[in-house]
């Protein structure tokens, strides 16, 4: 822009600089538009998978002491004998475990509340994770 005999200029943008950067501009907001979108859907992904996660360690555990005799239930841990060992059900930090033979398998992750066990009567056991949900172990009915 200039003025009309005048030696002094006035420094400015012009119309061609202008649509640029709104042209950039709207590409980053477009971006970050998606972005946002793909964030949530994948949250919500994440969030299906966790109850999946849940109905697994119910049938693995159901199968896994299908055939185990129960012999102590308190708040914390289920005691039981599978095949003659002592096979033990409890929290260890933020999973729920099986140890058995000085080792332990996870079978439930990322829990943020203690887990409580209830003995229904000489063959079942209530297990109650919080925000993951309840489940009922059934054990042999068999008096070793």
């Amino acid at each position: 822009m200039k003025r009309a005999g005048s030696q002094n200029r006035i420094t400015a943008f012009t119309l061609s600089e202008c649509l640029l950067s709104l042209v950039v501009t709207s590409i980053v907001l477009v971006a970050l538009s998606s972005l946002i979108q793909y964030t949530h859907a994948l949250d919500l992904f994440l969030t299906r998978d966790t109850g999946l996660e849940f109905e697994t360690a119910c049938v693995q555990l159901q199968q896994y002491f299908d055939s185990a005799h129960l012999i102590t239930v308190d708040a914390r841990e289920v005691t039981a004998e599978l095949d003659g060992d002592e096979v033990r059900l409890y929290q260890k930090a933020d999973k729920l475990v099986i140890a058995r033979h000085g080792g332990y398998q996870p079978i439930l992750t990322e829990l943020t509340e203690p887990v409580s066990f209830e003995g229904l009567n000489d063959t079942a056991v209530r297990v109650t994770c919080p925000k993951k949900g309840e489940m009922v172990v059934l054990f042999s009915a068999t008096v070793f």
